[in-house]
């Protein structure tokens, strides 16, 4: 064998331990994509306060409740941003009447009732789940399982089947139910003061 054989058979099997090392550590650096899950859900919500101050706008800042929209602001309400990347989940919004208001108390005017563990992002493992939820001074965030579960949403009604006035059929409607509004005090504190 020539010198010049020898050193390229040398590369090459020296190059193949490095090679097949990177290839079975490159999928672990991967990072998986963090669209839809928790991502999608504040979108959602985000999108439901916006459509929530439009109507405000449109009120003169009035309160109103859901069932008072006309059919344009309903189908806003009942396509919100972000809604198609989460396919099981609903998005529950208060029959209530609402007043969006920056300094008021703050309720919860949306939630959503499946909840995620990709937000926040993690390097390794997962975030513990949680649900994301709209308030009334505009702001959403996250709220843990046991709050959820502990928060009464029996009267939230699925954003896609927000009722119509003066017995319209409601073409999108589904038959599930809406679940089990009050947020617990503690859940509605800045997530730093805890």
């Amino acid at each position: 064998m020539s010198k010049r054989r020898t050193s390229i058979w040398v590369w090459v099997v020296s190059a193949s331990p490095l090679l097949l090392c990177a290839a079975l550590i490159a999928p672990l650096l991967a990072r998986p994509t963090n669209c839809g899950g928790n991502s999608a859900a504040l979108a959602a919500c985000k999108s439901i306060v916006l459509s929530f101050q439009v109507v405000a706008t449109e009120r003169a800042e009035r309160p109103f409740s859901i069932a008072d929209l006309s059919r344009t602001q309903r189908e806003s309400f009942r396509n919100p941003i972000g809604l198609s990347w989460l396919p099981g989940a609903r998005l529950l919004v208060t029959p209530e009447p609402v007043s969006i208001t920056f300094n008021g108390p703050k309720k919860v005017i949306a939630v959503c009732d499946e909840p995620f563990d990709n937000v926040p992002r993690r390097i390794f493992g997962k975030s513990p789940l949680s649900h994301a939820v709209a308030f009334s001074d505009g702001t959403t965030r996250l709220l843990p399982v046991e709050d959820f579960k502990r928060s009464d949403f029996s009267r939230f009604v699925d954003v896609t089947t927000i009722p119509q006035p003066n017995g319209e059929p409601n073409e999108a409607a589904n038959m599930r139910q809406p679940v089990g509004s009050e947020v617990p005090n503690s859940t509605l504190s800045s997530p730093g003061s805890r």
